[in-house]
């Protein structure tokens, strides 16, 4: 069964939650390997905007590596990731409070603050 869609939040993680629901931030997406060194083989890439489940975490040389699950399983750097937020309301993402507007080159927060 397909996980719900979910919004991210506005940071990176600081640090992991194993079971919890990641989205993809980076922008290029997220490059899984099999293994958490980062010389181990290629898996794949999961897309930026993609969503997938934190299943562990580990430090290697000074960095956090994340165990993902679906569609993708393997290791991938954690700060390529965000905490899901809060499931979806009538099958759209929650709005993120921060938009990129490229043609300008720089991010405008929403809502106050």
């Amino acid at each position: 069964e397909a996980a719900p869609e979910t919004a991210p939040t506005d940071a990176a993680p600081t640090d992991a939650a194993p079971g919890a629901a990641y989205v993809v931030r980076g922008g290029r997406g997220a490059l899984v390997r099999s293994a958490p060194d980062t010389t181990s083989d290629v898996v794949g890439i999961l897309p930026h905007g993609s969503t997938c489940r934190l299943v562990d975490a580990t430090e290697v040389t000074g960095a956090i590596r994340a165990r993902v699950s679906a569609p993708l399983a393997g290791w991938a750097s954690l700060k390529l990731f965000t905490k899901a937020g809060p499931p979806a309301v009538g099958g759209r993402p929650v709005a993120s409070p921060l938009v990129k507007l490229d043609w300008f080159g720089a991010d405008y927060g929403g809502g106050g603050g």
